[in-house]
């Protein structure tokens, strides 16, 4: 189970022009598809049924080819969980697990069952050009989601346990496309999850937002919480983000802004207890840590960013293995939910074998 990406069984994506199987490491690799999309045909589509085959047939890294895909150390539950973390479990989720599980352990390449979450970036519109991410060179920030793709999206949005609203800036979109995107939401089983950076979430724009659909989730992309080196990181100021998550959790007594979101780098690893510990003064309860991956970026322009592999330092490694204890156990007395950082202690041994 562990030797084959779950993505293609459970995890669906629109994206301005194409559709395709998401996944946090190698977008490209998956299939995409270009046209109106009718999300029925294309879940359950020759190239999807050829790809799932193919995956089956290869086994591990049949995608991507990276041995230290974090992912690759998750239970299918660990995984889904991360895109689902405001659900609760039931009967139904469980169900929903376990025939994602039953059909890669049989090989069933057609499946009888919708996406368990769908996955929208609409726009590669941006207020900030972040180091990082591939919105940051885009040159496609004008484009939108066509309403062509949305056409017969009502029915599997529906049956989704989880809607995902990416990037772009959620927060940067006007009235009518917030409203576009909120419109085939069933808010009696699908949990809508934005994920911003947070310098655009006014309560004011919050509370037009709430009021055009359900949002049941905020998360927020934060690296670190110290001014200095989220600047360095980010390139704008962290003051904006910190008066608008005081302003909401301040006006509301249950959890709006429920996650972060935070990459790993050698810039930031030294503060993530800090950012742990600014989680919970503002009742966020779920942090999900993104690793950045050697494999992705070797030659690309964020090569600084890294801790891992090329610029792998025992001394490095040793420390991070105290600020993941610490992180670990302050969460666990506060009740705060930590992804993926375990994981990124477990990557990095992997580097330096």
């Amino acid at each position: 189970m562990q030797d084959v990406c779950t993505m293609p069984w459970m995890n669906y994506g629109i994206g301005q022009n194409v559709c395709q199987f998401c996944c946090y490491k190698q977008i490209n690799s998956f299939p995409t598809f270009t046209g109106i999309w009718d999300g029925k045909d294309l879940w359950n589509g020759e190239e999807s049924i050829s790809f799932r085959k193919d995956m089956l047939e290869r086994g591990k890294l049949a995608v991507c080819g990276n041995s230290r895909c974090a992912f690759l150390e998750n239970s299918i539950e660990d995984m889904l969980s991360i895109f689902t973390s405001t659900l609760k479990p039931s009967v139904e989720l469980s169900i929903a697990i376990d025939m994602v599980k039953t059909s890669i352990k049989t090989g069933k390449a057609i499946l009888d069952y919708t996406p368990l979450v769908i996955s929208v970036s609409p726009s590669e519109k941006c207020n900030c050009s972040c180091p990082m991410c591939y919105i940051g060179t885009s040159k496609n920030k004008d484009l939108f989601v066509k309403d062509s793709q949305f056409r017969n999206i009502q029915s599997i949005v529906s049956n989704s346990f989880s809607y995902l609203l990416c990037g772009g800036e959620f927060f940067s979109f006007s009235d009518s496309e917030i409203q576009f995107l909120l419109k085939p939401i069933n808010p009696y089983k699908t949990k809508t999850i934005v994920y911003t950076n947070g310098q655009l979430m006014t309560l004011e724009k919050y509370d037009k937002y709430v009021a055009f659909g359900p949002i049941d989730s905020i998360f927020i992309s934060i690296d670190s919480v110290d001014p200095n080196m989220y600047k360095i990181i980010r390139g704008v100021d962290i003051s904006p983000i910190k008066c608008n998550i005081a302003d909401i959790v301040g006006k509301y007594k249950s959890n709006r802004i429920t996650g972060i979101q935070a990459v790993i780098s050698r810039l930031s690893y030294q503060g993530l207890l800090d950012l742990v510990k600014f989680a919970k003064s503002n009742r966020i309860n779920v942090i999900t840590f993104l690793p950045l991956d050697p494999y992705n970026v070797k030659n690309g322009p964020y090569k600084f960013f890294n801790i891992f592999k090329e610029c792998y330092e025992e001394k490095i490694y040793q420390e991070f293995v105290k600020i993941v204890e610490q992180c670990e156990d302050f969460a666990k007395k506060n009740g705060i939910t930590l992804f993926g950082l375990r994981q990124a202690l477990v990557y990095m041994e992997k580097t330096k074998l």
